[in-house]
């Protein structure tokens, strides 16, 4: 419930179908000049990642494991034009890496080809510490940097990066896409470099509010 307004903001159940339809039907629409960044996470084996349980039954059955050949032939739909960055965030998701990558596209897994990975309860886990680290202003490849650093402490897992399209992680051309990649607008506040470029400008009146009351409130950065 991203906009907090009650209703689970839920389009479909997740699947590889699912997900193949949002890919393209929803792309459609969508100027090739925006980026796209997509974030799976779940139970995943090698080439694999299981996307649901619609039994119920604690089992991924074929239908509901996306491969990831036939995810790199989704992407491939896309074109070549459009700015991708993705992240795969599950148990051997670095045997994802050799699928997925292309020319100018930035891959990252929470891990290596046989590793597991660590998510307790969403707090302790690479994606968390990646995207912490987004919300500071950081590009991809910073957040990459941080996140693998804080994960290596505690765990095995040995986090992937590949942007130069060769197919293998963690090179030493790797990176160089990453580094120019912002989710979201690029800014600082670690240095107080916001505070001196920008100035914020109220421009909502004073307003008090009660349990449960809410206001719009508006600013203009000059």
């Amino acid at each position: 419930d991203f906009d907090s307004d009650g209703t689970l903001d839920i389009d479909a159940q997740t699947s590889p179908a699912s997900l193949g339809y949002a890919l393209s039907a929803w792309m459609q629409d969508s100027p090739t000049a925006e980026p796209l960044f997509i974030y799976l996470v779940d139970h995943g084996g090698v080439g694999s990642l299981w996307l649901s349980d619609i039994n119920h039954d604690g089992m991924a059955s074929e239908d509901e494991l996306l491969q990831a050949q036939a995810f790199s032939t989704a992407l491939a739909a896309l074109g070549s034009e459009r700015h991708l960055s993705l992240l795969v965030e599950a148990c051997k998701s670095g045997s994802f890496v050799e699928s997925l990558s292309a020319p100018g596209r930035v891959v990252l897994t929470s891990t290596g080809f046989e590793n597991a990975t660590i998510a307790l309860d969403g707090t302790i886990s690479f994606s968390y510490y990646w995207l912490l680290s987004l919300l500071q202003g950081d590009t991809v490849l910073e957040a990459f940097v941080s996140a693998r650093e804080a994960i290596r402490a505690i765990s095995a897992q040995e986090p992937q990066l590949d942007d130069d399209g060769d197919g293998v992680s963690n090179g030493s051309f790797d990176g160089e896409v990453a580094a120019l990649t912002h989710i979201g607008f690029p800014f600082t506040n670690r240095s107080g470099t916001f505070a001196e470029d920008f100035v914020v400008i109220p421009e909502s009146g004073g307003t008090s509010l009660g349990i449960g009351e809410r206001a719009l409130l508006q600013a203009r950065v000059a």
